[in-house]
């Protein structure tokens, strides 16, 4: 059975690897080619017209699917396979990858979904309900029928399949669907790039797309059905075992897809082929990608931290960020609902990573992002998350190039200086004073000292106006200001500090500052400051 098992995949992938060499066509020099590097390379220089007629169906179709293509992918990642490297197809079988679902292979759709559980019962299933709708489609009911109606007359005209459950309908997932996702992502991060000015029997820029356009939809798709099964799962409170396995084999397919649209956006492109329709990552972009990952990413609760910044209490802890002003509302519509909690760790890298790279020298990504309202989402991944290694760097790259492609992105990101201090009536009770310049939007501290009839006087960084005067709030004066209020240049609240000057001024505090001592006339007391004998001191006025 071993021998079996090694000798018989490798001829069953040449002969599928001959068959898409006969359907997708092959360039002239192709033929001629005796390693599979320079194969590649010169039949992914142009492509001949393909050799009619030719059975699709005999390559990818659903009996293929079942019968060939479902046993070498098992075999091909089962570890008890390992000693014999024939098994599962061995190298031929990432030929035939890299021949049927990449550059102007169009066959991943269809070999995707013929690995699929009951995959030509529910193709059948779903034709057959459309069929129904389409052709019983205005009638004697009129446009008053109630659709309880509808479906039994559609069910009346054309038997039980017209009827059936939507489960019937939706296609499910398998283990051997990531098996071959996962196969195309090491071909698509292995596929040399193309120059179209130096290829022969040039096509258009279409022809140079890593993935076609066919497979660059289905992998939305996919990526979002994935999605929503792991939540749909995730959130029930029962659960039949069927769709929990269901569900494991959707959280893998979810995986790689997400690590295909990495690899594609990690692959250097030419800046003449940026934003052209040569450029695969304007494609995918073209077609919604930016969106489906900013809602993915907007359906989880906004990160929390890393390291000590999210264990920290007091004024060292990082502030909650609002899920409102994070996640806008926007993205949650046109889809199921994605997944609230991490479905492994580095999901959140995972989504945000490809989106940064798309929007590296891509303005028109740049523009639908800010549109979307993913300047927000960016800005608060930068913050971290733990176990989510490298989030906050994924998060600055892509907010340099968002910053550097759209004018709107970078307007909004000026809007959010600091406006004013939303600090605890405790500080100005130790003295401080926290004020914000409205016009540059900078910080100062500094210490505030009382008057002869307990009033404030000049602090160590300005006047404070005469309007201000008078108790400080949360002194035991009856008159203390509620939150809200600008009592002494403070905007101040009960909860705490709210606001990163606010967190500095107390952490300052705990680290030694010293705002006991009374500010002088407001001239600089430099003079009075001695520097150590071995310091080398130079007038620089």
């Amino acid at each position: 059975w071993v021998s079996a098992a090694s000798a018989a995949p490798p001829p069953l992938c040449m002969m599928a690897h001959a068959r898409c060499e006969r359907i997708i066509g092959r360039g002239a020099k192709g033929s001629d080619a005796s390693t599979r590097g320079d194969e590649t390379a010169h039949s992914r220089g142009g492509w001949s017209a393909p050799e009619p007629p030719t059975n699709v169906g005999s390559v990818c179709g659903f009996e293929a699917g079942r019968t060939v293509w479902i046993p070498l992918l098992e075999a091909s990642c089962d570890p008890a396979m390992a000693p014999w490297p024939g098994a599962g197809g061995g190298e031929w079988l990432h030929r035939f990858v890299a021949r049927a679902c990449v550059f102007s292979g169009e066959f991943a759709p269809q070999l995707c979904r013929s690995l699929a559980p009951r995959a030509e019962e529910t193709v059948a299933n779903r034709d057959n309900r459309l069929r129904a709708k389409i052709l019983t489609a205005g009638g004697p009911g009129g446009s008053d029928e109630d659709e309880d109606d509808a479906r039994r007359r559609r069910a009346a005209a054309f038997g039980d399949a017209a009827r059936g459950d939507d489960e019937d309908h939706s296609e499910s997932f398998s283990s051997v669907q990531a098996t071959l996702l996962h196969l195309i992502r090491e071909e698509v991060s292995s596929a040399p790039a193309i120059d179209p000015d130096a290829s022969s029997g040039y096509d258009g820029p279409e022809s140079h797309l890593v993935l076609c356009e066919g497979t660059l939809s289905y992998l939305l798709d996919a990526t979002s059905r994935a999605a929503g099964v792991v939540e749909a799962v995730a959130s029930a409170k029962l659960v039949e075992e069927s769709a929990e396995a269901n569900a494991a084999a959707a959280r893998c397919v979810l995986e790689e897809c997400l690590g295909i649209w990495r690899v594609v956006t990690e692959r250097e492109v030419k800046p003449r082929i940026v934003q052209t329709p040569g450029d695969v990552v304007s494609a995918a972009c073209a077609m919604g990608l930016p969106r489906l990952l900013l809602a993915l990413v907007a359906a989880m609760p906004p990160p929390t931290g890393a390291g000590q910044t999210s264990k920290a209490s007091g004024p060292a802890a990082a502030p909650r960020l609002n899920p409102e002003h994070v996640s806008p509302a926007l993205l949650a519509e046109g889809h199921p609902p994605f997944p609230r909690a991490r479905p492994w760790p580095g999901y959140r890298v995972d989504c945000i990573a490809p989106l940064a790279n798309a929007m590296f020298a891509r303005p028109s990504v740049c523009d639908q992002v800010a549109k979307l309202g993913g300047v927000a989402i960016v800005l608060a991944a930068t913050r971290g998350e733990d176990g989510d290694d490298y989030l906050r760097e994924w998060a600055l790259w892509g907010v340099r190039n968002l910053c550097a492609g759209s004018d709107a992105a970078r307007g909004e990101i000026e809007r959010m200086q600091p406006q004013a201090a939303a600090d605890s009536q405790e500080l100005a009770a130790m003295g401080l004073n926290v004020e914000v310049d409205p016009g540059t939007g900078k910080v100062r501290v500094g210490s505030v000292r009382r008057g002869p009839g307990g009033g404030e006087e000049s602090g160590e960084n300005g006047e404070i106006g005469e309007e201000t005067r008078g108790p400080i709030p949360g002194a035991g004066d009856s008159r203390a200001p509620t939150a809200g209020s600008v009592p002494g240049g403070l905007l101040l609240g009960p909860e705490g500090a709210k606001t990163p000057a606010g967190r500095a001024a107390v952490a300052a505090l705990m680290a030694g500052l010293d705002v006991s001592r009374e500010a002088g006339d407001g001239e600089d007391d430099d003079d009075a400051f001695e520097a150590p004998p071995n310091w080398k001191v130079a007038d620089l006025s």
